[in-house]
């Protein structure tokens, strides 16, 4: 059985897709499970640089899926928003 090139490229969608709704729950768990503005700070400055890279590689995996997949690309795009507004929240 071989894997085409489109299936490929699905099956990597989903997994970035999956990867950072993962990620952004956990960010927003983290948050709420040890709250205090110093930690979150840190957090948010440890989290930053991968969550940048991996956020944008689901953005565009979600625009990908979204005829295939539609709730995983909603998900995805829901992620991307919940992280933005995640990094934004120190600042507040």
């Amino acid at each position: 059985m071989t894997i085409s090139a489109q299936g490929l490229q699905r099956v990597a969608a989903i997994a970035i897709v999956s990867y950072f709704i993962a990620y952004t729950v956990l960010c927003w768990f983290l948050d709420f499970a040890f709250p205090g503005k110093l930690a979150t700070q840190m957090r948010v400055r440890f989290f930053f640089d991968a969550g940048v890279i991996s956020g944008v590689l689901a953005l565009l995996s979600s625009f990908a899926l979204w005829r295939s997949h539609r709730r995983l690309s909603i998900a995805g795009f829901a992620a991307c928003l919940a992280w933005v507004v995640w990094t934004a929240l120190p600042r507040l």
